[in-house]
């Protein structure tokens, strides 16, 4: 059953709930607060707002082109499987 647990993030402590352990949603809101950190040190006029925003595109661009990756890698798995024969160790 997931826990609630109180988290801080940009200065701002908010309740959150999930399926993970506290460690692992402390872990994410560490990962969060480090790029927010990151984002208003290179750009010290952003409000907490805008800073979060180009956060989230930048975690959405990773966990896009992760995806991406993962659907070439089965791709490949996938074909390696259907033609062993044909594999080739060592090749790109």
């Amino acid at each position: 059953m997931p826990g609630k647990m109180k988290l801080t993030v940009g200065g701002i402590t908010y309740v959150v709930q999930g399926d993970g352990s506290d460690d692992y949603l402390n872990e994410l809101g560490s990962a969060l607060e480090l790029k927010l950190k990151t984002i208003t040190k290179s750009n010290p006029t952003l409000s907490t707002t805008m800073a979060a925003i180009l956060a989230a595109l930048e975690f959405c661009d990773e966990a896009k082109k992760a995806k991406q990756e993962i659907a070439h890698l089965q791709d490949e798995l996938s074909y390696a499987l259907a033609t062993p024969h044909q594999l080739r160790i060592g090749e790109s």
